[in-house]
């Protein structure tokens, strides 16, 4: 019998969008250890780090693209060790980003995974809108 093993890994200090250049340089660093070290278990990495969403639109942007250019560095990451590495749909909290479909869309990058957390998504009412996503 074969095991197979996901994990699913909540780093909630951690902020894959920040723009405090050290904590985001930090954030990638112990990503990027957890992602090394269950390469040897695993081949699915789910990461649900916490992505802030400003209250202003327009203030969205520079984080979303810190958020991106960290997902690629992930993925990439991810890639080198064997693993796919996924994102993982946040709770309806106000300041997360990855609580809708289109939040999700924003953030793919070639490669990237998408795991879909019903229960989680049960707090913002959009599982349809979650399972029409292409």
């Amino acid at each position: 019998m074969t095991l197979r093993l996901a994990f699913t890994l909540h780093f909630s200090d951690l902020n894959i969008a920040s723009l405090n250049e050290p904590i985001w340089g930090e954030t990638l660093k112990q990503i990027k250890e957890a992602i090394e070290a269950v390469a040897n278990y695993a081949r699915v990495f789910v990461s649900t780090p916490v992505m802030y969403r400003p209250s202003r639109r327009s203030a969205r942007i520079r984080p979303l693209r810190k958020n991106n250019e960290a997902l690629f560095q992930l993925t990439r990451c991810a890639r080198e060790h064997g693993v796919t590495a996924t994102i993982e749909n946040m709770v309806n909290v106000e300041f997360l980003l990855g609580r809708f479909p289109d939040e999700i869309a924003d953030m793919r990058v070639d490669g990237l995974g998408f795991t879909f957390d019903v229960a989680t998504q049960n707090t913002a009412d959009a599982i349809d809108s979650f399972l029409r996503m292409p």
